[in-house]
């Protein structure tokens, strides 16, 4: 527990670090301080599966956790391919498209570590699907009410925040079958966590696409944008343990 509680008093160091390095100016120094951030929920969720494998050896929470750090270690290439766009503007597009691709890939990682844990079925996962693309369909809606123009990014668009949507949705698909399964709020506990990183995620990519896309990108903005995400996946990391 111990390597658990350092990696994340240096994460938060770190992510201030970063915070403090970027918000004015984005530079590659920034990218660095941003990398060193993420690398720290890798390690939480490293050492995260150190302690299951020396308290219980339990081996489906051991492909749990493995997942989740493949999960982490692409939400790492994506920081480091978003945070290019703004070091390189001429390559703008190439790096934002990268960042999309990688996260996502990152998210399915997520979405299959629930569907081993908490043994989705097919009905389940259609019930996510489902939630995600509603999500995705009123995040499409919100664009010109949100004063936002996505242009040529408009399908990347709908289909990453589907993407983000379905890491919340089957979190919370599979907290609910859980607590149909066991009638236990504590055996929900990591799925409860998974939801509200979710949701913390939608949350942050909401202020990122006004960043973007909208006339938003504001120093509070950055800063809220950042520690949502982080949160987020300082949740995942510790779903690890909470299992």
């Amino acid at each position: 527990m111990t390597g658990i509680i350092v990696s994340c008093v240096l994460g938060v160091v770190a992510v201030l670090a970063f915070l403090i390095t970027c918000n004015k100016k984005r530079s590659v120094p920034g990218v660095f301080t941003k990398m060193v951030a993420s690398i720290f929920f890798i390690a939480t969720a490293f050492f995260g599966v150190n302690h299951v494998i020396s308290a219980t050896a339990d081996m489906a929470v051991i492909k749990y956790g493995l997942m989740v750090i493949m999960g982490l270690v692409f939400g790492l290439l994506g920081d480091i391919y978003l945070d290019q766009k703004w070091v390189y503007p001429k390559d703008d597009e190439k790096y934002l498209y990268a960042g999309f691709a990688v996260f996502a890939i990152g998210h399915f990682f997520y979405v299959g570590a629930m569907i081993m844990q908490a043994e989705l079925g097919f009905v389940h996962m259609l019930i996510a699907i489902a939630l995600a693309f509603v999500i995705a369909i009123v995040n499409a809606l919100l664009e010109k009410p949100s004063k936002l123009d996505y242009g040529k990014f408009r399908p990347i668009v709908f289909l990453y925040s589907a993407v983000v949507g379905l890491t919340m949705t089957t979190a919370g698909v599979a907290l609910v079958a859980t607590y149909l399964a066991e009638g236990s709020i504590a055996a929900c506990v990591p799925y409860i966590a998974f939801t509200l990183a979710g949701g913390l995620f939608l949350i942050s990519d909401i202020i990122l696409s006004g960043q973007y896309f909208g006339p938003r990108n504001t120093p509070v903005n950055f800063v809220l944008n950042h520690v949502t995400y982080y949160i987020a996946q300082y949740l995942i990391a510790l779903t690890i343990i909470l299992l």
